[in-house]
């Protein structure tokens, strides 16, 4: 738990235990102090598993060969920087091995990116524990009928000034422009009325994610990758997302392909 003694400390706290207590129910769970916690740790006590959150690069390169097996004719790397949390099982001092991660593009975490973070993890254990997969865990077209009927809130920090004035263009179903800080009330509340998106790093299809997310229990309700390593060798995530991409939340052929999870 954050030490700290400002507002968003605070904030952060009370985010982390009603996370824990509305979503985790596998183990009971120690909320510990930094020092506590990092004895733990460096103890290497392995009747613990925890959460950890590190800084992290993930670098992709994509070759053009000359025939088959070479010699390489062009090559590209593609750099990505993430955070991330993950729960991991302690397994010696300093050493863990994770169970589960989510990889978040933005570096400045705020207080709803922990209850996302931490409602993730539990519906991952919780399916892998109990067999629950295919479109039993994620049915895009189901998804696609609930998104219609909420509120998709658009983080101005996401979209360029000339993006948020197309927007009543480019998306039909009820949506609202708020700014992030606007946007982590209305997820710490976990508010029935709103999904909301969040971008992510994506492991298996090696893009960056985007999401969006019911905030009342933390289901994603639809998911979009943005190019991977066919983009540009250096790119902010922010900048992947136009205006006119918001009509492939509801795109049956869109949440079809990108559906990793038949």
């Amino acid at each position: 738990m954050s030490d700290g003694t400002t507002a968003e400390a605070t904030k952060t706290n009370e985010a982390l235990r009603s996370a824990f207590k509305d979503f985790w129910t596998l183990t009971p769970v120690e909320f510990l102090s930094s020092s506590e916690f990092n004895k733990i740790v460096s103890s290497g006590d392995t009747k613990y598993a925890a959460f950890l959150a590190y800084d992290g690069e993930h670098t992709l390169t994509m070759q053009r060969l000359d025939g088959i097996s070479g010699p390489v004719i062009h090559e590209k790397s593609f750099h990505f920087d993430h955070f991330d949390l993950a729960l991991s099982l302690i397994t010696g001092p300093y050493k863990d091995s994770p169970v589960a991660t989510i990889s978040f593009a933005n570096k400045n975490i705020m207080s709803g990116d922990l209850l996302f973070a931490i409602q993730q993890i539990s519906r991952l254990v919780n399916a892998s524990l109990n067999d629950i997969k295919g479109l039993a865990y994620y049915d895009h077209k189901k998804n696609i009928e609930f998104v219609k009927t909420k509120t998709l809130l658009i983080p101005r920090e996401f979209l360029k000034e000339k993006d948020v004035e197309k927007l009543k263009d480019k998306y039909e179903f009820p949506f609202k422009v708020v700014s992030l800080n606007e946007m982590n009330e209305f997820v710490i509340a976990k508010d029935e009325q709103y999904i909301y998106p969040k971008i992510i790093w994506s492991i298996q299809h090696k893009a960056y994610g985007w999401l969006t997310i019911y905030a009342k229990d933390g289901s994603i309700t639809s998911f979009m990758a943005f190019g991977g390593i066919h983009t540009a060798s250096e790119q902010s995530a922010d900048e992947v997302i136009k205006a006119g991409d918001l009509k492939y939340i509801v795109s049956g052929m869109a949440q079809g392909i990108n559906n990793k999870y038949k």
